[in-house]
């Protein structure tokens, strides 16, 4: 499983094994979830998910030790029930759980790539980044992957570095404000290739403070777009901590927001 989940990487060798299979220390989580997901799968456990946190070790000058968390899921997303149709995981919903993994640790800075594992299928999966850094990833196995492993359901894995995340300071708490907030919604035309992150990036930089929250609620290409495009919509919620936002201020601001947009990314409204 080593070889299979981490190719291109030399293990460290142990000299006194307990077992042929536990011969090697371990690069990455994954193989000791993935085998727990192929017992329970063979074991008629349709629904698995599954989490682990613990050292991977990369050889190089020295051995370095990260401390990891890593998990997967396969099956339906929600238990068996009468009220629902059982639809089942996919992308999104491990996405989902490595973003309130984030949340909760308090790491900032975290942006998702396109994914470059190759054990990971390529239009399923994502790097994690901080700043230039890769962090972790997250995706589907790839579909040989799952056929080496015998898996009878696709599997959604994560693993993400926790080294920052158990260095970082205390957390510090700020009031509410007593003004008001107020929402304004963008429908953006631009380029299919840009990411939705890096626009994302782009309004906060604009934004600072003053940005509340920042949803991204549709994202839609096919007819009535020109096919190298396409529409993204944002949600902007503004508020300041000192003072009520007056229409002439969050007009500015949102104006400044467009012509930013307009200049790094060719975006314009819908």
């Amino acid at each position: 499983l080593q070889t299979l989940l981490d190719p291109g990487r030399v293990p460290l060798t142990l000299a006194n094994p307990m077992s042929s299979e536990q011969s090697v220390m371990r690069t990455r989580l994954l193989p000791g979830l993935l085998g727990a997901l192929r017992h329970n799968l063979s074991r008629q456990q349709g629904r698995v998910r599954l989490f682990e946190c613990g050292l991977v070790f990369e050889t190089g000058d020295t051995l370095t030790q990260t401390p990891t968390v890593a998990g997967v899921l396969a099956g339906p997303r929600d238990p068996e029930n009468w009220a629902s149709a059982q639809a089942e995981v996919d992308f999104f919903d491990a996405k989902g759980l490595v973003e309130r993994v984030i949340e909760w640790t308090g790491l900032d800075g975290i942006r998702f790539a396109p994914g470059s594992d190759p054990v990971l299928h390529p239009g399923q999966s994502a790097d994690i980044c901080r700043g230039d850094e890769r962090v972790g990833r997250v995706g589907r196995l790839h579909p040989a992957v799952e056929t080496a492993l015998d898996l009878a359901k696709p599997a959604f894995v994560f693993e993400l570095a926790l080294t920052d995340a158990l260095t970082r300071g205390e957390r510090r708490h700020r009031g509410i404000s007593r003004f008001p907030a107020v929402r304004r919604d963008l429908a953006l035309l631009l380029r299919r290739e840009i990411p939705a992150t890096h626009v994302a990036d782009t309004v906060r930089s604009v934004l600072g403070a003053l940005l509340a929250d920042l949803q991204i609620f549709d994202v839609y290409q096919g007819k009535g777009i020109d096919e190298a495009e396409k529409s993204l919509g944002l949600g902007l919620t503004l508020q300041d901590a000192s003072a009520t936002l007056t229409d002439e201020r969050i007009a500015q601001s949102m104006a400044a927001v467009l012509a930013k947009l307009a200049e790094v990314h060719g975006a314009k409204l819908r």
